[in-house]
């Protein structure tokens, strides 16, 4: 099962990790030669005292003393190497999965989007996207290591001392594995309560600190800081409560690793003891067991925190299972008619709406009204995809788009929401955002002036180039919702769909723009409670009295 996670979540992400296959032979390939390296260093070290017990020419033992310094030289040098690919890897595996799961979450479909907290959310990534490279590398640089020098010990074991010994170690070896392998699945039940505590931990942090000026002019800063320290001491006895039991676990592969440890100790000695193997055997035996019990040490360490990088992935994965927008590329003719609802089913505000008949036509202003929570918003939604009708035929000119929105209706559509969004990076980027369309400096300059925006560059000294991260704070509502019509202008769009584009605006500006984006895009479909809006309307369309009479 989480096999196929693993993979599903590996082939989601090499989109963005360029030769990952590449680096993971390189690291396979210098893990296998460290690996064999340092289990021939122990070999050479026997060879030579063996050499100088039985009296061997001096050459003879220069040569293995020249070796066995060669050789530690190359091995240190691959490690060093592999330590580079290491860092290389786990930076890029990070990313890419992170990368992945942003592109994921905003394909969710937006009913489902709604119902994600946001602050677990980017909880839950970061700790995936991590725990991924961290389990990609423990098996790479802990597990495979270990795997390889089992292997050539054995092999060296066999051919010096005899099968039953070199059988004995890796049987030893594997049981331990075995041991941890049990030991693994029972601490995940330990890391889910954890790590889910402690995600609700930082989406409260978050909303504390995304509401701090309403906290601030209610006078509620003790009283939240009081509810947030509720809320860590919960965390604190979560988390004392499951690393203790992890402890526990950890601990018992220690006295594992112990038992290995002393079983084939007291084994080697007691065939030096008897004649059966040569000093320089003992001390490579010796040396071999040593050389495993920090790979072992460091496996049961991983061992533990896998189970928490399983968990953490997993749930991540959750969210590539929600259901997502699927849009078409079919081509439309052009219409006089522009959207309609043929005897639709829908539903708004969990009131389901039957028989629902609406025709929106081209080269025309229409202004949306009614009560908060009427459906205005939700109407708007159906009309840019995020919702889907239940029955009946929804139609984009001549598309179809019932089941099946057409990313081509994009091209000529633009929407600019109640939530004003600037992006970090410069102004131009923030303008001229996802628009196909190539601006010069001065006609970006002449419309920011048209705007009233233009005092954004100069009062800075800033150019249109110039990074704008230090002064977001500083920008008001009004200036942030005009430079978001703008952003929308400059799509050259042929359908400007607004929510409340007047709402931090001034009369007199708002009449500006207005008439400004009646002259210059072919229709607009408002939402509004301005009366401005309402006097440039060539229809008003009452959206709770609509709903109500359908």
């Amino acid at each position: 099962m989480f096999l196929a996670i693993y993979k599903e979540i590996w082939n989601a992400s090499n989109r963005f990790y360029n030769n990952s296959k590449q680096h993971l032979l390189v690291i396979i390939g210098l893990v296998c030669v460290v690996s064999l390296i340092n289990s021939l260093l122990p070999y050479l070290i026997k060879l030579i005292i063996d050499g100088t017990q039985h009296g061997k020419g001096i050459h003879y033992i220069y040569i293995l003393v020249v070796s066995y310094c060669f050789a530690w030289l190359l091995s240190q040098i691959l490690e060093w190497t592999r330590n580079f690919f290491h860092v290389v890897v786990m930076s890029r595996l990070e990313s890419s999965v992170l990368i992945t799961g942003l592109e994921n979450y905003l394909k969710i479909e937006k009913l489902q989007q709604d119902k994600i907290d946001t602050g677990v959310f980017n909880s839950e990534a970061m700790r995936a996207s991590s725990s991924f490279s961290s389990l990609t590398l423990s098996l790479l640089f802990v597990f495979l290591p270990a795997i390889f020098q089992l292997f050539f010990i054995s092999y060296i074991l066999y051919i010096n001392i005899n099968a039953f010994f070199a059988l004995g170690f890796i049987g030893t070896a594997l049981l331990m594995f075995a041991i941890s392998y049990f030991i693994t699945r029972k601490s995940k039940e330990y890391y889910e309560p954890l790590y889910s505590v402690k995600s609700i931990l930082n989406s409260k942090f978050l909303e504390k600190v995304n509401n701090s000026y309403e906290i601030k002019a209610n006078n509620a800063v003790d009283f939240e800081v009081n509810r947030f320290e509720r809320n860590v001491k919960s965390y604190i006895g979560q988390m004392s409560h499951s690393h203790m039991k992890i402890a526990s676990l950890m601990v018992l592969q220690i006295i594992l690793i112990f038992v290995f440890l002393l079983t084939f100790l007291l084994m080697s000695t007691k065939l030096f003891s008897l004649g059966k193997i040569t000093t320089g055997d003992m001390v490579m035996i010796s040396s071999y067991i040593m050389m495993l019990t920090i790979p072992f040490l460091m496996i049961s360490q991983q061992v533990n925190l896998i189970s928490g990088q399983v968990v953490a992935i997993k749930k991540f994965h959750n969210y590539f299972r929600m259901k997502k927008d699927q849009n078409s590329q079919q081509h439309y003719s052009d219409s006089h008619l522009l959207f309609a609802f043929a005897d639709v089913v829908l539903e708004v505000g969990g009131r389901v709406i039957q028989q629902f008949n609406l025709k929106l036509y081209k080269n025309k202003t229409y202004v949306l009204i009614g009560k908060t929570g009427s459906g205005k918003s939700t109407l708007i939604n159906y009309l840019l995809g995020f919702y889907k009708i239940r029955a009946g035929k929804l139609f984009y000119k001549d598309l179809d788009i019932s089941q099946n929105y057409s990313e081509k209706i994009f091209d000529e559509i633009a929407f600019v929401g109640q939530n004003y969004s600037i992006f970090t990076g410069s102004l131009r980027e923030n303008l001229v955002y996802n628009s196909r369309h190539c601006y010069a400096d001065e006609e970006i300059k002449q419309l920011l002036g048209l705007f009233d925006l233009q005092h954004l560059l100069v009062d800075k000294n800033l150019s249109l180039d110039d990074d704008i991260n230090e002064y977001l704070k500083s920008f008001s509502g009004g200036e942030k919702q005009r430079l978001n019509i703008l952003r929308a202008i400059l799509k050259k769009p042929r359908v400007l769909i607004l929510d409340e584009p007047t709402s931090a605006l001034d009369s007199k500006t708002a009449i500006q723009i207005l008439n400004y984006l009646k002259t210059n895009v072919e229709t607009l479909i408002v939402i509004t409670h301005s009366q401005e809006c309402r006097d440039l309307a060539d229809e008003i369309i009452n959206v709770e009295q609509l709903f109500q009479s359908a």
